[in-house]
Parts: structure tokens; sequence; C-alpha cells
């Protein structure tokens, strides 16, 4: 098996210690729970999921319209959270909600006037949590197309969490709730968790690919890890900054100006 020789080629030149890190955290990943956002303005916020999704052991992030992300005094925060995950980019939510609806997901977005509270969903089905903008939360047609609306039960006076947080308590009880509706930690296969180490393995040995070519080993190169500047500037490169958002906001009404 491809995975398997990579695995085996590449395990000498890794610390012992290192190797197992990486090993166990394949043991837990999920892959039918997933998380979108969908239009943030806060790239700090949007790196915080990025860190949150990884310790919860998902395996893809779904982010539409990346380059939104032009708050420029955020610190980077996800700690290298990106180079555990899938990060998938949309310039649009359709293209989006078409690819997770045949992925078999079912989309379920944070609603403040939902009548569902997040504890009673049910996570046996693979689910995408959709955040949407800090201002303005998700697009009409994201809310449309959702299966499902939550909400998280408060019990002050401040009507709503930070993103960031919402979606540390959201994706607590979903993985909890998802464990516990399968009967399992994992819901991906052998195979796929020998894929997931053997790519994170290529990763992590500096001379990887060096390696695997010596050994005979051919592999498409991985895809390059980008901070998220540099998603923004890729991203104002294809478009200009006056580009109304996914949720067809202008970008000065987002910064709460009026130029």
């Amino acid at each position: 098996m491809l995975h398997q020789a990579i695995i085996d080629t590449l395990r000498d030149s890794m610390l012992p210690e290192r190797f197992d890190k990486l090993q166990a955290a394949t043991v837990d990943r999920m892959r039918g729970l997933t998380v979108v956002l969908e239009s943030l303005y806060d790239p700090g916020n949007q790196a915080a999921v990025f860190r949150t999704a990884d310790a919860h052991g998902l395996m893809d992030v779904h982010v539409i319209k990346p380059e939104n992300a032009t708050k420029t005094n955020a610190r980077a925060v996800s700690r290298g959270a990106e180079k555990w995950l899938d990060i998938h980019t949309y310039s649009e939510s359709t293209p989006c909600i078409e690819r997770l609806k045949s992925q078999g997901f079912q989309i379920a977005v944070s609603d403040l006037e939902a009548a569902s509270p997040l504890e009673t969903l049910d996570f046996s089905k693979p689910t995408a949590i959709v955040f949407g903008s800090e201002r303005f939360g998700v697009s009409d047609e994201m809310r449309a197309a959702a299966d499902l609306r939550f909400k998280i039960p408060m019990h002050g006076f401040v009507e709503s969490f930070n993103i960031s947080v919402a979606a540390a308590i959201t994706l607590h009880t979903a993985r909890r709730r998802r464990e516990r509706a399968l009967g399992a930690m994992t819901d991906i296969h052998e195979d796929e968790r020998l894929a997931v180490l053997a790519r994170w393995m290529r990763r992590s040995v500096t001379d990887s690919e060096a390696q695997l070519l010596e050994a005979g080993i051919h592999v498409p190169p991985l895809p390059d890890i980008m901070t998220w500047n540099e998603r923004r500037d890729k991203g104002r490169k294809k478009k200009r900054l006056d580009v109304e958002p996914a949720i067809g906001i202008p970008r000065s009404e987002m910064r709460g100006r009026r130029d």
C-alpha cells in the first residue's frame, strides 16, 4: 500500500516521540463533522476556529470568501493548525453548499432566533456547522440551504458569543454527541487514517520528498500551506478591494464605516 510505504520510508527520520504523537492524533479524527466560515472579517477569529477544529479532531474546514478577512491588527493564533487540516476555500456560498450536500452533509447554522438548542441536534449524520460574518451572521443563501438552525443557550445579558468562543462551545458539544451516536471515537477507516498519517509525516520531515524519490516512491507534491495574510493577499490580487462580501454588504459597512 502506498501510504504504508511512505510511513515506513520516513519513520526512521522522526524521533519516536514525534511519530507516536502523530499516530495518536490520527486515531480520533472526525470527517463527518466540519465547520464553514462564511465571510468573516477578523482573521484572528478564523485562525482561532482553525485551532479549535484541530483540537477537536476535525479533518476539514470550509472558508467562503477568505479575502474578506481584512482586519489588520489581528494576531496569528492558529498555532500552525493549518498544517493538520484540509482547508477548502470558495469565492461564493453556492459551490460550498453544493459540495457539502453532495457529500451527504446536513447544514446547521447558528441562529440567535432558532428554536432548537444546540444539545438537541442529531449529530449521528454528517454535519457542517456554519458561522457567518461577525456583524451580519450567515447569508440569506446559506440560511435557505440550512437543514438545521440552532442556538447556544445563554443566561446573561449579552446576546451572543464571539465567533471563536461559539465555535469552541459548539464543536465540543457536537464532537461529544457524535461520538455517543456512533459509539466510536472516529468515523474514518483505517486506510484513510494511514493516508492522513503519511501526509502529516511528509509535512514533518524536512527532506521527505527527496527521501521518497530515492526510495522509488512517486507521489504528487503536497499543496503549499499559506498563512491567513497570504490567503488574504492572494484574494486581493484576484479581486479589487471594493468587491462586496458573500452577504452583499459593502466592506466599508462591515468595518463600521460609511466611506
